[in-house]
């Protein structure tokens, strides 16, 4: 976790021009159209969250119980964020949210609020935090490539070819399997929602 908006009163992205919510709702259009997927600017207009930290703290709490848990929760809250337009800076909404995932049996519900309101989530959150300040990154998405001793960091949206640049620059070795198109990954994106579903429901 990065924790890219501590509150709107000390964030600013000169970059892209944002520094209120409402300013992000253009950008989510553009970002919509461009790479094809649902997004509901309306909450930036509505109900936006007042910071990201809330929703960060509880993917941590989430993944004190296991990685899968705690993979469940982040693309819970993103859905409901990014597509139905809930803001996952309340609690409120962040308790409904983990209530549902608690259902598919994942998520052990009282230990995630005891874990929601301990020190032991915060510390781990509070330790991202410093490992991203270590790697000096202030810009999300940002993606570490590692093979062995090398690492290369690449921050903000990228070209696909200039993900791949990286990896072969990192791991030569490696070789594509095969050519992946933009409608490939269109399709994958429209099935996203399913596919992970399928995977959950088939855990056992």
């Amino acid at each position: 976790m990065g924790g890219l908006i501590s509150s709107w009163n000390s964030f600013s992205d000169p970059l892209n021009s944002v520094s209120n919510p409402s300013q992000m709702a253009p950008y989510w259009i553009q970002v919509r159209e461009m790479a094809r997927i649902p997004l509901n600017e309306r909450v930036w207009l509505v109900d936006p969250p007042h910071s990201s930290y809330p929703a960060c703290l509880a993917f941590k709490a989430a993944e004190m119980q296991s990685r899968q848990a705690g993979e469940f929760l982040l693309w819970h809250l993103r859905r409901q964020f990014m597509v139905e337009g809930q803001n996952i800076g309340d609690w409120g909404v962040l308790r409904d949210i983990a209530g549902r995932v608690s259902d598919s049996g994942l998520l052990d519900y009282p230990r995630f609020m005891k874990d929601l309101r301990g020190n032991e989530a915060l510390e781990l959150l509070r330790q991202d935090f410093q490992d991203a300040s270590f790697r000096e990154i202030n810009r999300f998405p940002s993606l570490v490539v590692r093979s062995g001793g090398r690492a290369i960091l690449l921050v903000g949206f990228r070209p696909y070819e200039i993900l791949i640049e990286a990896i072969s620059a990192i791991a030569p070795d490696v070789k594509r399997l095969r050519q992946t198109s933009a409608e490939d990954a269109a399709q994958a994106l429209e099935s996203g929602d399913r596919s992970l579903s399928r995977l959950y429901a088939l855990r056992d």
